[in-house]
């Protein structure tokens, strides 16, 4: 089973966007579909935790169906 990592906080889930300049940049999304997942925990542990270092954020678990472990 395929397990995705969710990250999500009390007003949705983060969204990854961009700049034209090319920057990085999180926005808040309610639609599930359009938010940012991983499959690793590598991008986890040292990319998207210094990225959302100021925010408080909490990480779900969910299949390939989207839905809670």
């Amino acid at each position: 089973m395929r397990v995705y990592y969710y990250f999500r906080d009390h007003s949705g889930w983060f969204k990854e966007n961009y700049t034209m300049d090319g920057k990085l940049y999180w926005t808040h999304t309610n639609n599930l579909r359009e938010a940012f997942r991983v499959d690793s925990k590598w991008p986890i542990k040292y990319q998207v935790s210094k990225q959302l270092a100021g925010y408080y954020y909490w990480v779900e678990l969910r299949n390939q169906y989207q839905r809670l472990i």
